[in-house]
Parts: structure tokens; sequence; C-alpha cells
């Protein structure tokens, strides 16, 4: 009976975190900046409660650790940096040395990677994603602009959240690093979380990468979380 009743209160409570979450685009969405509008405070509290009923009696406080995870991670908020490390003259040179010359009609991306360093990490900790970009002007000589996005996804597949930034204060071609910096709270779920890049030139995707960050519990929290599962 009393397994029941922390079930229904979970179920009740459950809709109160996805409307903390909730966005002007939906589930999922992005607003303003690009990234989701959403109150920690209440997602992490919110969590606490949902983890505290499923947990029980016997794994109240665990399960109030790992709900407030959870509830945390819909909040997370990716901290973003970039550095040109190439102008846009070096990178337009480099293009007309083996293309006759002539630089392309629309701007062209000569290369785009993205990297995990570390692409494993223990819940508690952060990941940096950096992404190498290199863009080239064009003919008209009208620079281009650049962006990225990263979405951030659960081993479940359900999305996280998700941010687009500028490369450059202002339009321009040449190389870039552009890192994104992801913490993950303590007590999130461990496994292997999506992260996908896509690069925008000009408003228009023209390319992205899909990476893995692999995320391992502390052992007490991962026994906690096995045995509030199991329930």
């Amino acid at each position: 009976m009393r397994q029941t009743y922390r079930k229904s209160s979970a179920l009740l409570l459950a809709p109160f975190l996805l409307a903390a979450c909730a966005t002007t685009g939906g589930p999922g969405g992005t607003a303003g900046n690009g990234e989701r509008a959403c109150n920690p405070v209440i997602t992490g509290g919110i969590g606490a409660a949902l983890g505290a009923l499923i947990g029980g009696s016997g794994d109240r406080v665990a399960g109030a650790a790992v709900g407030a995870a959870v509830g945390a991670l819909a909040c997370v908020a990716f901290n973003h940096q970039s550095e040109q490390v190439k102008t846009g003259k070096q990178v337009d040179d480099d293009y007309r040395r083996v293309h006759g010359g002539k630089l392309p009609e629309q701007p062209a991306v000569v290369r785009y990677t993205s990297t995990f360093d570390p692409a494993s990490i223990k819940a508690g900790s952060e990941a940096k994603l950096t992404s190498y970009i290199e863009v080239t002007g064009s003919r008209t000589g009208a620079a281009p602009v650049v962006e990225e996005e990263i979405a951030l996804y659960k081993p479940d597949g359900a999305l996280v959240r998700k941010a687009k930034k500028a490369v450059a204060e202002q339009a321009t071609a040449g190389a870039f690093k552009n890192t994104f910096t992801i913490p993950m709270p303590a007590g999130v779920p461990q496994g292997d979380y999506k992260v996908t890049t896509s690069l925008y030139v000009n408003g228009a995707v023209v390319d992205s990468n899909n990476s893995q960050l692999q995320v391992v519990m502390a052992q007490p929290v991962f026994d906690a979380a096995i045995r509030i599962a199991s329930r």
C-alpha cells in the first residue's frame, strides 16, 4: 500500500518537474539566447521530492540526492568560450593556394571536428567539448556569420538541453577553437550521453558532429540508485 502511494505521489509530482523546465518552444525547445528558461531551485527541489518518495523510508536520503541531481540536470548550463586561431585572410589564402587562386561563390567549411576531453567523467565533474571550425570567405567579399549549436541527450535519448552561440563577436571568416563546458551534477544517471554539435553559416546548418560523453556514478550513489530502481 505504501509502495502504491509513493508511486502515485511521484506521478502527481512529475508534471511539475516538467513544467519547471518548460520553454517557449515546448519540451526541448530553445528560448532567447538558445538556452531554455529553467529554474534550478524548483527542478532540483521537485526532483529531490520525487526521489525521496520513490526511495521510501529505507533510502529516502539517497533517493532525494539522486532525484535532485536528475532535476538539476534539466537546468544544466553550457559555459562557452571561443578562440580565433587563424585570421580570415590566412584561411582564404590557404584556400586559394589549392583552388586555382579563387575563393568559393559562398563561404565554405574547410574543416569541422568536435572532440571531448575527457570523454569519460564521474558524475559531479565536467567535460569540455572543443570544436575546430574553419570557414572561408566568398567571392562577394561578405563576411560569414558563424555559429555553433550544442545539444545534450540523456542515455534514453531524451533531449536535456540545447544552446546556440556565436563563434565570433562579429561576422568573419577564419579558424576557431570553440569550447562548451558541460557540468554534470553529482548523482545523475550513469551511461552514454549523446552530444550533437551543428555548425551554422549565415543562419543555415552546413555540417554536424555526433559525440558521446560517458558519465560514471560514484560507487555509493550508484549502489543507492540500484536499490531505488529495484523497488
